[in-house]
C-alpha cells in the first residue's frame, strides 16, 4: 500500500525514479514492493474495463444499442470502427481514467483564461458554435466538431501554449 505520508519517502522516490528513467519493461522486472501494489490495483481496474468492453460489444452484437446514439461517445465510435483489439480498448480506458480528468480541467481553465484575454476571438468562436450547432437539443456530431476551424484552432493554441502533459511515457 502506498504511504499516506504527504512527503514522498525514499522507497517512493526510488520507485518514481526507476519508473521514469528506465523503460517500462525493465522497471517492471525490478522487485519493488510498490510495483506489486500497482500491478494488483491495475489488474483490478483492467478487469473492470475489460468487463465494460465485453458488455458494450455484446450490446452491439445483439443490437441493444442504437448505433446513432453510440456514435455520440468516443468509446462507441472507436468500437464501431473495429480498429482496436479488446486489450487496446482496455489500455485506452485506463489512460482516460488515469490522465483524462485533470488534464481536461487544466486545458479548459487555460482556454477560458485565454478567451477572456481575447474577447474578439471569444465572440467569433461563439458565433461559429451557434452557426454550426442549431440548438442544445440536437446531438453534436463529429463532422460538426471537425468543421469548426476556429474551435479547433483555439484548442490547438491552448495546448501549444499550456501543454497539460509536458511528456508522455509509452511502452
Amino acid at each position: 500500500q502506498l504511504s499516506r505520508n504527504p512527503k514522498p519517502v525514499s522507497r517512493e522516490l526510488i520507485f518514481l525514479s526507476v519508473n521514469v528513467i528506465l523503460p517500462q519493461w525493465i522497471a517492471h522486472r525490478i522487485h519493488l514492493r510498490l510495483n506489486r501494489v500497482i500491478d494488483q490495483e491495475t489488474g483490478f481496474l483492467r478487469a473492470v474495463c475489460h468487463d465494460i468492453v465485453l458488455e458494450k460489444r455484446e450490446a452491439l452484437k445483439s443490437h441493444k444499442v442504437d448505433t446513432k446514439a453510440l456514435e455520440a461517445d468516443i468509446f462507441g465510435t472507436i468500437m464501431l470502427r473495429g480498429e482496436f483489439s479488446d486489450d487496446e480498448l482496455v489500455d485506452q480506458m485506463l489512460t482516460f481514467l488515469a490522465a483524462g480528468h485533470e488534464t481536461t480541467a487544466r486545458a479548459l481553465t487555460w482556454a477560458c483564461y485565454l478567451l477572456c484575454q481575447h474577447p474578439d476571438i471569444q465572440s467569433c468562436l461563439r458565433e461559429e458554435i451557434y452557426t454550426t450547432i442549431p440548438s442544445a437539443e440536437h446531438a453534436i456530431t463529429w463532422n460538426q466538431l471537425e468543421s469548426m476551424s476556429l474551435l479547433n484552432g483555439v484548442c490547438e493554441e491552448v495546448l501549444r501554449l499550456y501543454p497539460t502533459v509536458p511528456a508522455t511515457i509509452r511502452e
